[in-house]
């Protein structure tokens, strides 16, 4: 039968067969060429720990909110003295990478200078003009202790001056180092920038994330120290809180400015108001005395006692007038004493004159 195995042949080899002749074969491979693996294998791992050092170096998230105030129940509604509030996804992100706030920060935590960790304490002291040269710098000290020299990175002599006086001055530094901390044959290597290189640089790094549903901006930043970027980000948010307090503090300033204005405005509005209504009174008053009209409910008792007492004197005049006129009547038609007295004593005037009274009572 086709297929089938013949009578007599060796028996085809087993799995199990396979698998161990393959481990013997690694095995003898391995002890003879082991020197070979093992060098392999360590130098594989100390190219591993390198890369890894070096590409994958350790890296630290410092992150910070901040939380923005805006009009309580009507943001973003424009009225005649708000504009409405600032969008936090615009305005305010574009707040924190402005320079009044990046190069308070650059210049608060000398973000323009890099050196060697052990060099702190020297540099501890470090500051800067507004303007300064950039460039790598090393302080020499000479064996006595004495005196220092200050060159660049091509060798130039910079500086010279005994120890305890003013570095590079005429470079932009402010810089005297602390009694104790330079020391004889010691040299200082340092790096500077321009504090706008190094906003340009913060502004790359920070992130800035607004909420658009709320009211909050997260700041995030990574780097190599933990406590240094801690210390960026911390001095990055106190110091959009104190410029957005200064700000909102001109702002206040301002609406009140343009508020004092429009009250002053009004009140002299008010005033002319005012002084026209008292004219308009006047003239009703003088022509309602003079016959032009009857003085109503609404005229007989004003609010302005100017206005009544003019008033009262319109119409005393006008009935003294008219008595006037009923004396002379009286006195043209008379022809006796005794009708002319009677007459007389009707009228108010006369009624109203203790001196009149007394001389028609003497007459009859």
């Amino acid at each position: 039968m086709a297929g089938a195995p013949r009578a007599g042949g060796a028996p085809p080899p087993s799995a199990e067969g396979d698998w161990l002749a393959d481990a013997r074969r690694y095995l003898i491979a391995i002890q003879r060429y082991r020197w070979m693996v093992f060098g392999l294998s360590a130098l594989g791992l100390l190219v591993g720990f390198a890369f890894a050092g070096v590409v994958l170096a350790p890296g630290y998230a410092a992150r910070a909110s901040l939380w923005i105030h805006g009009p309580a129940g009507q943001e973003g509604e424009p009225g005649p003295l708000w504009s409405g509030r600032l969008p936090i996804s615009a305005g305010w992100s574009d707040l924190v990478r402005t320079n009044i706030v990046l190069d308070d920060v650059v210049r608060g935590e000398r973000l323009y200078l890099t050196n060697n960790p052990a060099s702190d304490t020297v540099l501890a002291t470090f500051a800067i003009n507004q303007q300064v040269r950039p460039g790598r710098y090393r302080l020499v000290v000479d064996n006595g202790g004495t005196a220092f020299t200050l060159r660049d990175a091509a060798g130039r002599v910079l500086d010279r001056g005994a120890v305890g006086d003013s570095v590079g001055a005429r470079l932009g530094f402010v810089w005297v180092p602390s009694p104790g901390t330079l020391h004889a044959g010691e040299t200082v290597a340092f790096t500077l920038i321009t504090p706008s290189a190094a906003a340009a640089w913060l502004t790359r790094e920070l992130k800035v994330s607004p909420d658009p549903d709320g009211n909050f901006i997260q700041l995030e930043l990574y780097g190599p120290d933990a406590s240094r970027t801690t210390a960026i980000v911390n001095a990055v948010a106190a110091r959009v809180v104190a410029v957005a307090a200064d700000l909102k503090r001109a702002n206040l300033t301002q609406l009140n400015a343009v508020l004092g204005g429009q009250m002053r405005r009004a009140e002299a509005d008010l005033r002319s108001a005012e002084g026209a209504l008292q004219r308009f009174r006047m003239q009703a008053a003088t022509q309602l005395a003079d016959g032009s009209g009857s003085v109503t409910a609404n005229f007989s008792a004003p609010t302005d006692p100017r206005f009544a007492r003019l008033l009262d004197v319109k119409s005393r005049r006008t009935q003294l007038l008219r008595d006037r006129e009923a004396i002379n009547r009286i006195l043209a038609r008379s022809s006796g004493s005794g009708p002319v007295v009677d007459a007389l004593a009707t009228i108010g005037a006369v009624a109203g004159s203790t001196e009149l009274s007394r001389a028609l009572g003497e007459l009859t």
